[in-house]
This record gives structure tokens, C-alpha cells and sequence, in this order.
């Protein structure tokens, strides 16, 4: 029995490895989910500072929350992204 949990092991491990091609793309990808990470969380700090301001008005609030509720769902789908690819 042993024998045959090395095997599967072992048949996991090697189903595991990537060619160059695929690593460089995969770490590509990583880097390009960080910079847009970074991105999405430098205009909702954009978006927050302005939303702090006293004396907006409606409409202006109202297109500001979306666009901030939006980047977070950007945010939550490259981050979920960013850990399957890590992990």
C-alpha cells in the first residue's frame, strides 16, 4: 500500500510540472495582476478622498460609489486570480 501512495505521489508531482513557456506566462500574468491590483487601489483612494469632500452633489456621489463598488469587485477577482496562480 505504501508503494502505491509513492506512486501517486509521484504521478501528482510530475503532473505538476510546467514547461518554461508556461511558468513565464503564469509569472507574467502574476505581475500584470499586481499592477492592476496596485491600480484598482490607487483610484478607490482617489474615489474615497473625494467622496470625503463635503457639499457633492447626488449624481456625483452616486457615480463615485459605483465606480468604487466596482474596483472592488476588480479587486476581489485579480486577487482571487493572483492566489490561484500562486498557489
Amino acid at each position: 500500500m505504501e508503494e502505491w501512495l509513492k506512486a501517486k505521489d509521484k504521478k501528482e508531482s510530475s503532473e505538476k510540472v510546467l514547461s518554461f513557456k508556461d511558468r513565464k506566462k503564469i509569472k507574467n500574468e502574476i505581475s500584470k495582476l499586481e499592477r492592476d491590483i496596485a491600480a484598482f487601489n490607487e483610484k478607490k483612494s482617489k474615489i474615497s478622498a473625494a467622496l470625503d469632500k463635503a457639499g457633492l452633489p447626488y449624481d456625483e456621489i452616486e457615480k463615485l460609489s459605483f465606480e468604487y463598488n466596482e474596483l472592488n469587485d476588480k479587486i476581489a477577482l485579480a486577487e482571487e486570480r493572483w492566489l490561484e496562480l500562486n498557489c
